[in-house]
């Protein structure tokens, strides 16, 4: 699959100054590593839970398929997490 590098500004549904990728992972690449709070981790789930609306508003191209994950090779998955903060657009893998 993919990897961009976490803040980058391209992805595979955009690029540009607008853009920020994040959670675009690998395990041949090195990321930040550490305990998040149960608070993170709920609020994650939301957004995931609903990823598949925010490809609609932000008209991200559909892509075909199921990602499978590179860490454990079990997880299959698809779809992105726009989302609109003040300054840009970010696109995170899920």
């Amino acid at each position: 699959m993919s990897y961009f590098p976490d803040l980058g500004q391209a992805s595979l549904v955009a690029a540009g100054g607008h853009v920020r990728a994040v959670g675009w992972l690998h395990p041949d690449h090195p990321y930040t590593k550490g305990e998040v709070g149960a608070e993170f981790v709920e609020r994650l789930k939301e957004f995931i839970a609903r990823s598949g609306k925010g490809g609609n508003l932000f008209h991200f191209p559909g892509l075909g398929g199921l990602h499978c994950c590179e860490f454990c090779g079990r997880a299959h998955g698809g779809g992105n997490l726009p989302c609109r903060p003040a300054s840009c657009c970010t696109s995170s893998r899920t």
